[in-house]
Formats: C-alpha cells, sequence, structure tokens
C-alpha cells in the first residue's frame, strides 16, 4: 500500500479548496483578492501584489494586495498614486518572461526596478534596509500566448515561499479563473447591452420556438411585454398559451396560419392584430421575424413585436377622412347634377318658349326683346356649363375622348361662334396653320373647340378695334431624359395655339392669376367686361389634361398673346377624311373685315319639315312649362304625341296604348317617383314586344359625356342634352323613324 506524504495531501487539499473557491466563484465578490489571498498562504509573511495586464497599452494596473499592513503602506509609499490607479508600463522582456508561467527570481533589481521605477532611488534602498528583503519573485497568468497578468511577491525578513512548485500551479488555476472571470464579464455585458436595446426598442423582443413535434415555447420574451399585454415575460416563457390568451379571438386563426406559413416555407414571418391587455384595452401589435430551421428539425423565431396602435388609429382617422371626402365629393357631385337639373330644365323651357315666340308673328321692338332674352339665356347656360366643368375637372371626374377629327375644326368653330360679334365691333378674325400642322388629329376635339372659344371669346370681349388672329403651329416635343424619343412620341404631335389681339391687354403680374376661378384681370373689368372668370381657369385645366400648358405674354397697353399646347395623337388621312386646302399664300385663313354688319333681328323659321314618317310619341316630362315646350316641337315635326308628368303615369300610358304602340319615348332621367331608369327597366322587361322595340332618347340635364355613356350603356337608344335644340329633337325622332319599323 502507497502512503501519501502529508506535504502531498496539504497540496492536493489546497488545489482542491483553490479550485473551489475560484470555479464557484460570485460575482460580487473580487476575484483577484481572493487570488492575492491564496498566494500569501503559500507566500506567508511576504507582501503579494496581484496585477491585471493590458495588451492595448502594454501596461499593468494593480487589482489586490495582501500582507501585513505596515510593511505594504510602506511599499506603497514609494508611488505617487494609490496602485490601483497607476497605469504601469510592462517592458516586452518581462512580458516573455512572464507569459512562461513560471516563478521567476528577479536577479540583480532591487525595489526600485521592481517597482517600474517608481518613486526615489534612495528611499527604495531606505525601505529594502527596513523590510530586510530578501527576494523579489514575479510569476504570470497566462493562457497560451496570451498574458493575462501576474502577482509580484516580496519576501522580507521573516517570509518566505513554501512551495514554488505550488505557487506556479496555482498561478495557472488564477489564469483560468480570470479568463473565465472576463468572458462571464462581457457576457454579461452583452447581455445587458441587449437588455437596454429591448428595454428602449418600441416593442417587444422575443424568442419563438416551433419544435418538430409542433409543440410551441418562447425561450424568451423582453420585459416590454408587460407593458403591451399585463403578463409578466416569466409566464409567457413558462406557458406559452399565455400569449396566444391576450390575442384578440378574430385574429386569432390569422396569427396561427401566419405562423403555420412561417414553419412550412421557412420564409418571413409578419402579422398585424390586437392585444388585449389585463386592463381591457386593444393594442395593435405588429410581429416580423426570419425563422430559421436548427439541425434537430425545430424552427426558431427571433423576432419583435411593436406596438403600432398609433399608426392603426392615424390609418383610421385617414379612412374616416378619405370616406368624408369620397362622401363630399359625392355629395357634390349629386348637389352639381340636381342644380344642373334644376337650372337646365326651367332654363330649356325658358329658351325653348322664346323660340316658339321668334317663330310668331312680332313686330321688331318685339323681335329685339325676343332677341335679347335669348341671348341672355343662353350666357346663363354657358356660365352653368363653366361651373359644372370646372368642379368637374376639380374632382378629377372629367374623361377626354380620343377621336380623330379635321385639325382645322375646332378653330374655325370657334371664329364662326364670334364672327358677328367681331363684324359688330368692326374686328377683323384671322386662322392660320402652318403648313406642317397635320390635317387629322386624334383627341378630344369639342374640349379642344372649348379652350380655343374661351381663349377667343375673351380676345373679342376685350378688343374695342384691331382684330384677332389665331395661328396654329407644331411645337418641339418637351424636353425629355434618354438618348432616343419613345415610340408613344412619334405617334403624338405637341400643337402651338397662339391667340392674339389687340385689345386692353392684362398686367403682368395678373397673367398667371387669370388661370384662377373667378379671377379677372382687373377688378374693374368685370363691372365694365362682364363674365365670370371661369373661362381661363377651365382652359388652363383642361390645357394641363391634355399634356400642355398655356402662358399670356404681351404689355398690357399692346394687346395680349394667350400660348398654349396640347398633345394630341396623329392619325393617317384616308381618301374620304376631311383635309384643310391652304388659302393664297399658304394660309387656311378666315378673314372677316371691319364693315357694318346687317342687323341681328330674330327672324321666324321656316315651319319644320313635315316628318317622313309620323311617330307616335310619348313624352315623360315632370317640368309643366319643358313639357309644353317639348309637346309644341314635337307636334310641329309632325309627329303625334302624348305628354304624362312622370314614370308611373308613363308606365300606365304605355300599358294602355295597345292598339297603337309608342314608337318613341322621350324620357326624363330624374322623375318624381320612379326615374327614368327604373322606366327603362320596366320597358324593356315588358311582355309585349312593342314596348320592348319602343326606341327610348334619354332627355337630361346631366352634362358631360359619362352622362350619355351612362344611358346608352343602361339600353337607351338616344341621348338629348337640356336644354333641347329643335334641330337636336328632329333628328333623334328621325333617327328613331328609320331604326323602329311602323306599328300596325
Amino acid at each position: 500500500m502507497t502512503t501519501v506524504r502529508p506535504s502531498v495531501r496539504r497540496e492536493v487539499e489546497f488545489l482542491r479548496e483553490a479550485a473551489i473557491g475560484l470555479l464557484g466563484f460570485a460575482p460580487e465578490r473580487d476575484l483577484y483578492l481572493h487570488i492575492a489571498e491564496r498566494f500569501h498562504e503559500l507566500a506567508p509573511g511576504c507582501l503579494v501584489a496581484v496585477n491585471e495586464y493590458d495588451a492595448a497599452s502594454e501596461t499593468a494596473r494593480n487589482r489586490a494586495v495582501c500582507g501585513d499592513p505596515e510593511r505594504l503602506a510602506l511599499v506603497g509609499g514609494l508611488f505617487e498614486r494609490p496602485l490601483g490607479e497607476m497605469r504601469l508600463p510592462v517592458y516586452e522582456e518581462a512580458r516573455r518572461a512572464l507569459l512562461a508561467g513560471r516563478l521567476v527570481r528577479v536577479e540583480g533589481a532591487g525595489l526600485y526596478d521592481f517597482a517600474f521605477r517608481q518613486g526615489d532611488p534612495a528611499t527604495c534602498a531606505e525601505v529594502e534596509r527596513r523590510l530586510g528583503i530578501r527576494g523579489l519573485y514575479a510569476v504570470g497568468f497566462s493562457t497560451g500566448e496570451r498574458l493575462l497578468g501576474n502577482v509580484a511577491i516580496i519576501v522580507p525578513a521573516g517570509g518566505e515561499i513554501t512551495d514554488p512548485g505550488l505557487v506556479e500551479t496555482f498561478a495557472q488555476l488564477a489564469a483560468v479563473a480570470i479568463e473565465s472571470r472576463s468572458a462571464q464579464d462581457a457576457l454579461r455585458q452583452v447581455e445587458a447591452r441587449y437588455a437596454r436595446v429591448a428595454a428602449n426598442l418600441p416593442g417587444v423582443t422575443f424568442q419563438f420556438v416551433v419544435r418538430r413535434d409542433g409543440s410551441m415555447a418562447f425561450p424568451f420574451v423582453s420585459r416590454r411585454a408587460v407593458e403591451f399585454s399585463g403578463v409578466e415575460p416569466a409566464e409567457f416563457e413558462r406557458d406559452v398559451e399565455r400569449m396566444f390568451e391576450v390575442v384578440h379571438p378574430d385574429d386569432w386563426p390569422g396569427l396561427r396560419e401566419s405562423i403555420r406559413q412561417a414553419v412550412e416555407r421557412t420564409a418571413p414571418w409578419a402579422w398585424v392584430g390586437r392585444f388585449r391587455t389585463a386592463g381591457g384595452e386593444i393594442r395593435w401589435m405588429q410581429g416580423v421575424s426570419r425563422p430559421e430551421r436548427t439541425p434537430d428539425g425545430d424552427v426558431l423565431f427571433d423576432g419583435v413585436l411593436i406596438d403600432v396602435t398609433d399608426r392603426k388609429r392615424v390609418e383610421e382617422e385617414l379612412e374616416r377622412a378619405k370616406a368624408a371626402a369620397e362622401a363630399a365629393s359625392q355629395a357634390k357631385t349629386t348637389f352639381l347634377a340636381n342644380t344642373s337639373h334644376e337650372l337646365r330644365t326651367p332654363l330649356s323651357a325658358v329658351l325653348g318658349m322664346l323660340g316658339l315666340l321668334a317663330e310668331t308673328r312680332l313686330d321688331e321692338r318685339q323681335r329685339d326683346y325676343v332677341r335679347i332674352a335669348r341671348d341672355s339665356g343662353e350666357e346663363l347656360l354657358r356660365l352653368i356649363d363653366d361651373l359644372l366643368d370646372l368642379s368637374r375637372i376639380e374632382a378629377d371626374r372629367l374623361e377626354l375622348e380620343r377621336c380623330p377629327f379635321p385639325t382645322r375644326e375646332p378653330f374655325a368653330a370657334a371664329l364662326r361662334a364670334v364672327e358677328l360679334t367681331a363684324r359688330d365691333k368692326g374686328l377683323s378674325l384671322s386662322l392660320d396653320l402652318a403648313p406642317d400642322v397635320p390635317p387629322l388629329v386624334v383627341g378630344d376635339a369639342s374640349r379642344l373647340r372649348q379652350v380655343v372659344r374661351n381663349v377667343v371669346d375673351n380676345a373679342v370681349k376685350f378688343t374695342p378695334a384691331g382684330g384677332v388672329s389665331v395661328r396654329v403651329s407644331v411645337a418641339a416635343p418637351p424636353k425629355r431624359s434618354g438618348p432616343t424619343p419613345s415610340p408613344a412620341s412619334s405617334r403624338s404631335v405637341r400643337l402651338q395655339v397662339e391667340v392674339r389681339d389687340t385689345g386692353i391687354g392684362i398686367a403682368p403680374h395678373l397673367r398667371e392669376e387669370v388661370f384662377e376661378p373667378f379671377v379677372q384681370g382687373d377688378a374693374s373689368t368685370s363691372r365694365r367686361y362682364g363674365g365670370s372668370g371661369l373661362g381661363l381657369a377651365i382652359c388652363h385645366r383642361l390645357v394641363r389634361r391634355m399634356d400642355g400648358r398655356i402662358w399670356i405674354e404681351g404689355p398690357p397697353e399692346g394687346g395680349t398673346a394667350v400660348h398654349f399646347t396640347v398633345t394630341l395623337g396623329r392619325a393617317a388621312a384616308t381618301a374620304d377624311s376631311p383635309t384643310v386646302r391652304p388659302a393664297a399664300g399658304g394660309r387656311a385663313a378666315r378673314r372677316v373685315a371691319g364693315r357694318p354688319a346687317p342687323p341681328r333681328t330674330t327672324r321666324a323659321r321656316p315651319p319644320a319639315a313635315a316628318a317622313a314618317r309620323p311617330l307616335h310619341v310619348l313624352l315623360v316630362e315632370d317640368h309643366p312649362a319643358g313639357r309644353m315646350f317639348l309637346e309644341q316641337i314635337v307636334r310641329k315635326l309632325g309627329h303625334d304625341v302624348r305628354a304624362v308628368a312622370d314614370g308611373r303615369s308613363a308606365l300606365a300610358a304605355l300599358a294602355r296604348a295597345t292598339r297603337r304602340p309608342f314608337d318613341a319615348i322621350l324620357l326624363d332621367l330624374q322623375l318624381p317617383g320612379l326615374d327614368g331608369y327604373a322606366v327603362l327597366d320596366a320597358i324593356r322587361s315588358s311582355p309585349r314586344p312593342a314596348v320592348r322595340r319602343a326606341q327610348v332618347i334619354a332627355v337630361t340635364a346631366h352634362a358631360g359625356r359619362e352622362g350619355e355613356r351612362r344611358c346608352l350603356a343602361a339600353g337607351m337608344n338616344g341621348y338629348l342634352r337640356k336644354p333641347v335644340r329643335p334641330e337636336s329633337l328632329a333628328a333623334a325622332l328621325a333617327r328613331a323613324a328609320r331604326r323602329r319599323p311602323p306599328c300596325r
């Protein structure tokens, strides 16, 4: 039996206790002081100093000392400041010696060198004498090539190192403990940093796992979970169902499905739903994560839940504001439509009755009265149209057509409309189309005509003498980035129009303002020249819709030049296409010399030609005067007519007309009770073929082509806009006669 020497037993016991003390060391205790105390046990009566090495600065800092307090004070007095506050240099030769991990005696050096040459050499020598120093020793704490620190041992009189080998062994244990403590400190710093980040994030950070067997767990949930759920993170980590309990019941199926899809595809996870707090408050949360599949088949979600309640409230407010804006826009549209109906319907009757009156025997003064009344009514009608157009443009409800038309026609039509006014004022009018202007273009001819008409009207109105000229040319395309023009640009043409007059002009500072609604060139002009100030505002918006711009030039005292550009499509001319034939000098021009105009009187129209085939017409109109006017015109056209005031009366009249069904129905759309569309549905669903085949012509005050398209899409056969012109009504009934076979 082998006998263990007592000294060996003591060494083993020391190392065992030291290892237990180092490895189980509590973070709150001073590790370096513990190491110094253990070294002092191996070097009783000595002075022990444990230092930490900083590789970045190549310096050492004292972390703990152990020994007789008086002797320690004597040595500490050699330094300018307390050892723990000083960074003492470690030279390369000393660093290499300490890396070896051997207890070495510092030969040939006194306390002055051992103390990093701090203090006065003579004082150091005196301290050496008083302490009776018999040796200076050092051993390093190292792990491979990395120096962590060292222990310095001063052996004074009465002191000794009992077991140098055990000192070296314990130094290795201390190095392991220091490195472990350093790693723990670094880990705690990372954890603290992460905790600070997690605490300051606007939400809850979490780690969620879906295991291979389908079970789920929360390994980690940040502290902020309490704010949004009222539940402690530990409860979520202990029981995953607690998280799902705080999810709103209506949102749980969506959350479950989003998790299933993310696990199935290992795809980014995103979810928005509601949490119910312990106090019953609803909070909107948005969750995001990028799940990863672990080697054992689990799917791990590292993610964040962000409180988006405020954002949701803003979105809901925006939705409510949008709905309110849409409702207001719809209310505005409905109001304008109703206003249009309420204005146009009586105005249609006024203009119609004035037209009928003009066809009677009148003396010269009476004819003037009728003419003035009709002109005023037409002006009022234009104002109504301008207001409705402006409102439709502002509401983005105006659609532009794309149809081929002769380029000259909108400009010539605008000049024809002001020809009599210009002649009365002695003004000349001219139209000049440059040779490179294509004869046919594609676009909205009526809207282009409206722009030209408004600008020309203003020019004639504000020009007391001289003339108005219109010149049309091809403008250079707008500058765009890119080396070559796009195919679309080669299929379009940009026209530039100049309307120049010799009138009163516009001050430079007002040349932008006149394109705003209800603004004119001068406050006095509205009183002297009249007008609503809507024309140029509408022109500005229409031109922008046609990918162009409009601007004004010219000195205020020398007339005005209004320029605008529009982008239209190119159309290939065919054999039967209308063309523009230039007049002498290469101009397609229309000139009206300043000569006296013939008297503007309202002559009685010749009686309407009798219809080729009389129709049996049902007139449905709720306005008495409008009904009377239309009834008279239909009779003058040679047709039989039955007039009723509402939709139910119309259906009753259709039901009674068995012997001679109605060939055509003039149907007002806005009727009391059943509106025009409801009446149309009843007509088209009638069991009687004769009723179903009737030609239904809508008569409406709704302005715009969208109204016409809606009528035709609903099944109407024709469309008349109030105020109804006799010639338009005659043409509509003629078309109905051609489409409808005679009833027997």
